[in-house]
């Protein structure tokens, strides 16, 4: 398997767990935190031995940040297409 395939794989299936979330926890409560789900349902999956494999390509990179600005989006229940997050 090649770097790219690799980092395909882990950004398809962390957006995977990304939309269960958004799918399970859209109408939670307060007392539910988002940032709570997506720091242990998603988070983990991009992150598990990161160090390991650390992308330098700029595609590689931009595939796994994309998913990690749906993450924010998601906790901060903002889904406009042109506000910026970050």
């Amino acid at each position: 398997m090649k770097f790219s395939e690799h980092v395909s794989n882990t950004a398809s299936k962390a957006s995977k767990l990304l939309g269960m979330a958004r799918r399970n926890f859209w109408n939670c409560p307060k007392h539910v935190n988002r940032e709570t789900v997506y720091k242990t349902m998603v988070m983990p999956k991009l992150e598990y031995a990161c160090e390991a494999w650390d992308p330098h390509y700029k595609k590689d990179i931009k595939t796994l940040e994309k998913v990690q600005r749906k993450g924010a989006r998601f906790c901060l229940q903002n889904y406009a297409p042109l506000a910026r997050v970050t």
